[in-house]
């Protein structure tokens, strides 16, 4: 590398590719600003994430005043259920087929797949909101049961 050794300009101590006014001094400033921007966006989000989860507990202290070790319980169940729901939902794409063959015979297969792929992005989605609501239930009706039936892609409908 060749660098400048003048001592009564210290400016010139840099590399010669990457001093100031050159194409690659402007390509580094770039990306370190787009550095800073990211780091900020991520700050922002987590600051918002933690805004909703916090009050979500809030809420969801004010509903259980009852008894908490049961609200901690269901809350834990519907986090539970949500993970599961949001990683096996694809599940449906083979269980809608035969359910759908059950009621409508060989009709149903096509049918099936068709609700299966709808179902499955339901069935992700409604894992994804139990994930993120798990503290607080729903509402008097629901609580912190299920929005689909069956609970879980493997088990019979009730």
């Amino acid at each position: 590398m060749n660098f400048h050794l003048d001592p009564l300009r210290p400016d010139l101590f840099k590399e010669p590719s990457v001093q100031e006014g050159t194409r690659y001094h402007r390509f580094e400033i770039q990306q370190k600003e787009l550095g800073m921007i990211r780091s900020r966006k991520v700050l922002v989000a987590g600051i918002f994430l933690l805004a909703v989860l916090s009050s979500q507990v809030s809420f969801a202290a004010k509903s259980c005043m009852g008894d908490p070790e049961s609200c901690t319980k269901l809350a834990s169940n519907k986090l539970w259920r949500g993970v599961v729901n949001t990683f096996t939902g694809v599940g449906e794409i083979i269980r809608q087929p035969i359910v759908c063959t059950k009621t409508d015979g060989a009709v149903g297969i096509p049918v099936g797949l068709v609700n299966g792929v709808f179902m499955s992005f339901v069935r992700t989605g409604v894992g994804i909101v139990d994930v993120v609501t798990f503290p607080v239930p729903f509402n008097d009706d629901i609580g912190y049961n299920s929005l689909l039936n069956p609970a879980y892609v493997w088990q019979k409908a009730k």
